[in-house]
């Protein structure tokens, strides 16, 4: 399989917010996921997710969980993408994330792609990001 025969969907229904999960246990992940969750799938099988965590005062984007097979940075990227276009279409501005202060390289990223480093806690640097770029 190939990145070009990559299909990424938003869960739409219970079955497909069930196969997100799926890929999360895999993980070690137990995290309730709302709308809107995207899901990269390749060859019937979800290898990536990126959901919401509910939170009643803002968006907050995750878990993103990636199947460790290839190219992972492309993956995230796609689904990050993916997640800004429902967002934007919904006529949400901004939304926030956080990354764990040891992944330097994603946090780099993050500063590169326009998001906003708003504070430190417990090991998780958080963001906000405008999904008009």
């Amino acid at each position: 399989m190939h990145p070009r025969d990559t299909d990424y969907h938003l869960a739409k229904n219970p079955r497909e917010y069930r196969r997100c999960r799926t890929l999360l246990s895999k993980e070690g992940i137990s995290q309730t996921l709302s709308y809107p969750t995207v899901f990269a799938e390749r060859g019937g099988e979800v290898i990536g997710v990126l959901g919401t965590i509910p939170n009643n005062d803002m968006i907050v984007a995750g878990p993103l969980v990636i199947r460790t097979e290839g190219n992972t940075a492309i993956l995230a990227l796609r689904l990050i993408e993916a997640y800004e276009l429902v967002l934007k279409s919904s006529g949400v501005k901004f939304y926030n994330f956080g990354i764990e202060t040891t992944q330097e390289t994603w946090i780099s990223a993050a500063v590169r792609a326009g998001a906003v480093k708003r504070t430190e806690v417990d090991g998780t640097v958080w963001f906000q990001k405008d999904v008009n770029g």
